[in-house]
């Protein structure tokens, strides 16, 4: 897929087209990587450290952010250049939950029955389908709960606009 350039409507770079055996092979590795791997095994705490190293990697390409999104969606650089710290705050403030959120409560049974505990636990993979017009937004606020969780996801970014999804990818890698 060619992305053009929204201000000079020029080539600016091509990506290959996810065809329906690729989402499949994404699909099925990360359900390897769910079932097998150790992302789900960790606790919320080091889940929450590893979030927070790739929200320090956003930081760090904050200005590749910034060229990136006006390019292919038009928004403005001065936009643009917040981009990559306000997706950074998105990951720390889900690796904040870590410390926080009720991941378990005890509860009242409805049913009878002396006890009950409300876990709240990862479920296998999370599909993550992103638009164009403020994709690292959109990113962190759909990838950073299912991190957390400790899911696996697969990104699916838009076609108008794939760049900050490389970056994210670059940056978790």
């Amino acid at each position: 897929i060619d992305v053009i350039d929204s201000t000079s409507e020029e080539h600016y770079f091509s990506v290959p087209e996810a065809m329906p055996e690729d989402m499949d092979r994404a699909i099925a590795a990360a359900r390897k990587a769910f079932d097998d791997g150790p992302w789900r095994k960790l606790s919320h705490a080091e889940r929450a450290t590893y979030m927070r190293a790739l929200a320090d990697e956003l930081r760090a390409r904050g200005d590749d952010i910034a060229q990136i999104w006006p390019r292919e969606s038009g928004v403005l650089h001065s936009t643009a250049s917040l981009a990559a710290e306000g997706t950074a705050g998105t990951f720390d403030y889900y690796a904040g939950l870590a410390d926080s959120f009720p991941f378990e409560e005890e509860k009242a049974p409805t049913a009878g029955g002396e006890f009950g505990l409300l876990v709240r636990e990862p479920v296998g993979v999370v599909g993550a389908i992103i638009p164009w017009n403020g994709p690292l937004s959109l990113i962190g606020h759909k990838v950073a709960p299912a991190m957390i969780a400790g899911c696996t996801v697969v990104l699916k970014s838009s076609p108008e606009a794939p760049g900050d999804a490389y970056v994210v990818a670059e940056a978790a890698e």
